[in-house]
């Protein structure tokens, strides 16, 4: 498993998601810029674009800054640092700041023209043909004892591709819709949706997992093959701990609570909610 910043150690969960300003900010303990963590916010909450285009959406995409003084925070208060950032993220996700710079992203990205190529009738119409008997292949095929599952694997996944075919041959805007989906009205839509994200990946994360010893550049790697092709986002939960998870999933979970259902409320467009700040227990 290729090393993911040092960050990721612990902190990469909250940075996930994140929030605003404090009077003693966790950022100085870390040596990082709270502007820094803000525009990584930015790109992991919204969704990292190349060439500035909708087309280009890479919502899965994540990265992570680098702390200089991690290593020192990281021997301390764990638990109590990740609220803190918790805590942050959540005041900046409801910002005017945070809900400006959705909207302006938002617009720039929203696509012009139309530019999908949806082919002639005839070839939609035999796809047409081609899923039935496909499907029908499929039904006789599970009722015969025997057959290996990696052949109706393959079955099942030509019926999906053919039926995600025919979908988006069906909109006729298929650009915009698209746009819609990666940027909804309100971006508290789409933070719902990235807290989600987190507590389905971190439900499948194994912190007992065995990793290899260093090898001659200090990597190690998952021992089974398998955690070894996880993501970085499951690789950076990984690497936070179970210590620091069980706070934020905690956190995450009181949260949602908190957010009305997606699409219930007024689009940030309207109604821009204020900037909380929030102080830091005196030492």
């Amino acid at each position: 498993m290729k090393q993911l910043p040092v960050f990721a150690k612990w902190i990469a969960i909250a940075i996930l998601f994140q929030a605003f300003t404090y009077l003693v900010p966790v950022f100085e303990k870390l040596g990082l810029e709270e502007a820094t963590a803000r525009n990584y916010v930015v790109n992991n909450v919204l969704g990292n674009f190349f060439n500035n285009t909708a087309e280009s959406f890479v919502p899965n995409d994540f990265d992570l800054p680098r702390a200089k003084l991690l290593s020192s925070v990281a021997k301390g208060d764990k638990a109590g640092a990740a609220k803190e950032l918790c805590a942050w993220l959540k005041d900046y996700t409801k910002s005017e700041e945070f809900i400006q710079t959705y909207n302006q992203r938002r617009e720039a990205l929203k696509p012009r023209t139309n530019n999908s190529v949806r082919p002639d009738e005839e070839t939609i119409a035999m796809t047409r043909e081609s899923l039935k008997s496909t499907e029908k292949d499929l039904a006789q095929m599970k009722k015969i004892k025997g057959v290996p599952a990696a052949s109706l694997e393959v079955m099942e996944d030509q019926v999906a591709q053919q039926r995600a075919l025919l979908k988006a041959w069906d909109d006729p805007f298929p650009v915009l819709t698209r746009w819609q989906t990666n940027y909804p009205a309100n971006p508290r839509d789409l933070v719902r949706k990235r807290l989600q994200s987190y507590l389905d990946i971190v439900a499948t994360v194994d912190f007992d997992a065995r990793l290899t010893n260093a090898d001659q550049y200090g990597i190690r790697k998952f021992v089974k093959p398998e955690y070894e092709k996880k993501d970085n986002r499951w690789k950076a939960i990984f690497r936070a701990g179970r210590e620091v998870n069980v706070v934020v999933t905690a956190f995450v979970k009181d949260w949602m609570k908190e957010m009305a259902p997606a699409g219930k409320e007024q689009a940030a467009t309207n109604k821009p909610v204020a900037t909380k700040q929030v102080a830091t227990r005196k030492q």
